[in-house]
């Protein structure tokens, strides 16, 4: 898209502002020319140029005045009708801070009609060049929505999420370690393929928000006290659901304890308010005793990064070795035309699914889908999750159908 001049304008002549402010105001002067090269030059004509200093210098008072602990938000109603609701969040800089807050003002009826995201080092009350605390200040012009009180709350619980995620991320991953070396000590036919899925969760295909460890009980499944990271430090965080309750173990839960699979992949009954507002992912990896017992489950929530969604099936592990199980189950050549099509089946397969489905359904939705090649018509298939807590359904409609 080509900028037209007044676009272009509007960002030089608050540069030039920027620059003018140097020699009597330099803290300001330094963050005012960060704030509007973090803002997208075209957001800019939203905000007359001679009103976008005033929203500024107030961000920027909220900035200097940060105390230093978890985030200060703030949320200045409309003056008029037509203006925009202005929300400022400081924090110290870490991951996931843009992409969450505005998620949670998409989620409050919001339409984001601008935001800049300036780092800045801040020392002694004032922004500086090199020296300070590296803090992040997200500012935020929004339509107006409903429940502004509602809104701050939900900003800062995610905000909060944020910081559990981030502050926990190593020791998240240093504890699923320790659980696939533990799985060296079973001798399960699917032992080497999950402690590899392990192996490649870590290689930046897993975004960790929250760990806990549980132990076996009476055939339930109980939190082992303190061992909470990231999200899951709050005890009465859950993730499981039995009908309206949310609940530690589940009947499948526990048929999956007294079952042979050493992991289980699955999808949450919690939306995650870190990254992207979807249900997390849930990997439960059991725990073992020396006997080879099952004496508890490692619980992992967080989400699969694009890089994991971007990898081809074959490249990962369980599902390449689904892939191999249903080709070896079908007994077609996989040279011949319908060992191609069921091939070419399982490689658009949705990634989502191929790590939840059982190799048995997998195997006869992949061959209808095949037979959709040479005879192309509709087709519905549906699956209900192995905790009776979601159905998905792929629809196939011919190209001339729609």
């Amino acid at each position: 898209m080509t900028l037209t001049h007044d676009v272009l304008g509007d960002a030089t002549d608050l540069l030039n502002r920027a620059d003018a402010l140097l020699s009597t105001d330099p803290g300001f002067a330094r963050f005012l020319r960060a704030a509007i090269l973090a803002t997208d030059v075209e957001d800019l004509t939203a905000q007359p140029t001679e009103g976008m200093e005033p929203v500024v210098r107030e961000a920027y008072r909220h900035l200097i005045a940060y105390d230093g602990t978890g985030s200060e938000i703030t949320a200045t109603q409309p003056e008029r009708p037509g203006d925009p609701l202005i929300i400022n969040i400081v924090s110290p800089d870490i991951p996931f801070i843009v992409d969450s807050a505005l998620a949670a003002v998409r989620a409050a009826g919001g339409t984001v009609r601008l935001f800049s995201h300036p780092v800045v080092q801040v020392n002694n009350g004032e922004v500086v060049e090199s020296d300070g605390r590296s803090l992040s200040l997200l500012h935020v012009h929004s339509d107006a929505v409903a429940d502004v009180d509602g809104l701050v709350r939900e900003l800062h619980r995610t905000m909060d999420a944020a910081a559990l995620a981030v502050r926990d991320w190593q020791a998240m991953l240093e504890k699923l370690r320790r659980a696939a070396v533990d799985l060296e000590k079973i001798k399960s036919p699917q032992r080497d393929e999950a402690m590899a899925f392990l192996e490649w969760l870590t290689e930046h295909n897993f975004t960790f928000l929250g760990m806990r460890q549980y132990s076996v009980s009476a055939d339930q499944l109980v939190p082992v006290d303190g061992s909470g990271l990231g999200i899951l430090r709050d005890k009465d965080f859950k993730v499981l659901r039995s009908g309206a309750e949310f609940v530690e173990t589940t009947p499948q839960h526990s048929a999956f304890m007294a079952g042979s699979e050493p992991l289980l992949v699955t999808k949450a009954n919690v939306r995650s308010v870190v990254h992207r507002r979807v249900h997390m992912d849930y990997v439960g990896v059991k725990l073992y005793g020396a006997d080879e017992q099952v004496t508890g489950e490692l619980r992992v929530v967080g989400l699969f990064t694009a890089q994991a969604l971007a990898t081809p099936h074959t490249d990962v592990p369980i599902i390449r070795r689904k892939i191999a199980d249903v080709m070896r189950k079908s007994g077609v050549d996989p040279l011949g035309h319908n060992g191609r099509a069921l091939l070419s089946a399982l490689d658009s397969y949705p990634r989502d699914e191929l790590f939840q489905i059982g190799v048995e359904q997998l195997s006869e939705f992949a061959t209808a889908i095949a037979g959709l090649y040479d005879r192309p018509r509709v087709r519905v298939l549906p699956r209900i999750d192995r905790f009776d807590n979601f159905v998905s359904i792929l629809v196939y409609v011919p190209r001339d159908r729609y």
